[in-house]
């Protein structure tokens, strides 16, 4: 199975001028905490920094756990609602095991990569924190089963079901599993079928079609490469996705798609762009590099983006030094304005261009943690 790619963009900006949310005033308190951009640290030394709202976590954030936590040097990067982890995220462990994926409720489900530290990999579905549904299990060079390969169903982190396992001298069972015990052989379609079916359905739209199914994916936040209607791991990824969590059985490709095709929201209204970031809004209305200007269903946000002055990269790349106007002087401040400058977030995303009033105003160039503009 292809190695999906998970290109995740964490919008972070951890100053209250570079960020859309005001920072969150005084000490943590359900009643003032709301809608807003804080930092709390617990006795444990575990630590978050993100958004709250009505106290609690909401939104993007960075759960970092301290020295005497049971989870002592674990960290989480992603979404938050009502203090639990829910939407995309990526918790790494401090024995160097990684998950890059889907939550809901504090627990992993939907569609995940689980990479231990021995180069064990594990990419497919979950459900309640565990292994359930269609994946692929890979073991690394390191593992006590180096080379072994096991394709198929999962019920609670269990083989369970149809299933190929492959074993590293080339002997192969296939057939049906239970609570990880092979237990009689059985023919069955293999476990890249519902990711060719998808494939090649897909590949069978018109190009404007693919590029509305991209677009559609990406307003519900499940697609993040580029509308360009080509098939690839982001493309699978979130068709996948998006399956699960309507319950839609992919081996009836078409009427996946059909749905995906039927949702109303790859537009947005006027009052839903009101309240995005500048990123978010840039990010929905540019793609490829250099940066272009959307069209068709994310014209709107073009016309968001040039209606708050954005240049969202397109055209001119600004680089410090080409501006006409001042070099900002010192670190970021209330200061900066009317001038150019370059910050850089702790998230490791950077942006270069020209400030005012202490926000990014004018020509400038926000470069993503994983390099894109």
């Amino acid at each position: 199975m292809e190695r999906l790619v998970v290109i995740i963009f964490m919008l972070f900006a951890f100053t209250n001028g570079a960020y859309a949310l005001p920072k969150c005033v005084g000490s943590w308190s359900a009643a003032t905490w709301n809608n807003c951009f804080g930092t709390f640290t617990w006795a444990s030394g575990d630590k978050h920094v993100g958004e709250y709202k009505y106290g609690k976590r909401n939104g993007q954030g960075t759960y970092t756990f301290g020295p005497n936590s049971e989870w002592a040097g674990d960290k989480y990067v992603g979404e938050y609602k009502d203090d639990k982890r829910n939407g995309q995220g990526t918790y790494t462990f401090a024995n160097g095991n990684k998950y890059v994926g889907e939550y809901k409720d504090g627990k992993k489900s939907g569609q995940g990569t689980f990479t231990w530290a021995n180069g064990d990999n594990y990419i497919g579905e979950y459900k309640d924190g565990k292994r359930n549904g269609q994946g692929t299990l890979t073991y690394g060079p390191n593992s006590e089963w180096a080379g072994d390969k096991y394709v198929g169903e999962y019920t609670y982190g269990k083989r369970t079901g149809q299933g190929t396992y492959t074993f590293s001298n080339g002997t192969i069972k296939e057939g049906i599993w239970k609570d990880d015990k092979f237990q009689y052989a059985k023919k069955g379609p293999s476990g890249n079928t519902q990711y060719s079916l998808l494939k090649n359905t897909f590949k069978k739209y018109v190009l404007s079609d693919r590029k509305q199914i991209q677009s559609a994916l990406k307003t519900l936040r499940l697609y993040f490469g580029s509308i360009d209607g080509i098939w690839g791991p982001n493309t699978q990824r979130a068709v996948l996705s998006y399956a699960s969590n309507k319950g839609i059985n992919t081996k009836d490709p078409y009427n996946v798609y059909r749905s995906i095709l039927n949702t109303q929201t790859a537009s947005g209204s006027s009052n839903d762009l009101a309240v995005k970031l500048d990123s978010q809004i840039c990010k929905m209305a540019t793609f490829g590099s250099p940066k272009k200007w959307e069209t068709g269903h994310f014209s709107n946000y073009v016309t968001e983006a040039k209606k708050r002055g954005l240049s969202c990269g397109v055209g001119t790349q600004t680089a410090l030094g080409a501006s006409t106007l001042p070099k900002c002087v010192g670190s970021w401040s209330n200061n900066w304005t009317n001038c150019q400058g370059t910050y850089t977030f702790p998230s490791g995303e950077k942006y270069v261009g020209e400030f005012k009033d202490d926000k990014r105003h004018g020509q400038g160039t926000y470069t993503y943690a994983n390099g894109n503009k």
